[in-house]
């Protein structure tokens, strides 16, 4: 993949030195298939290029969806706990209220 990657990067690069050649009349027209090809592999890098940035946010996403889910499971834990706390203590404040009134 890598090989083809270069490949194809040559060939776009020499293409683009021919436009530029032909811009400023050093060079006669690139062949059409030659700016077809260069259309393809623009199309291409672009593409790719897209892909990897939409793999980059994805892991990223994935990331702080991990956090939010982490922090969320601790949230979760530290709540329960100070539920059970807080329903010791009243069983404990109204205990004592019953025997303080016997």
């Amino acid at each position: 993949m890598q090989n083809n990657f270069i490949t194809d990067f040559q060939a776009f690069y020499q293409l683009q030195t021919e436009e530029t050649l032909y811009y400023f009349g050093s060079q006669k027209q690139p062949s059409p298939s030659l700016i077809l090809a260069s259309n393809i592999i623009k199309t291409i890098f672009t593409t790719k290029i897209n892909f990897e940035k939409m793999q980059q946010k994805r892991k990223l996403i994935q990331e702080r969806l991990s956090s939010f889910i982490y922090l969320s499971k601790q949230l979760s834990n530290a709540l329960t706990n100070v539920q059970l706390k807080l329903t010791n203590n009243l069983q404990h404040y109204f205990g004592v209220c019953e025997l303080a009134s016997q």
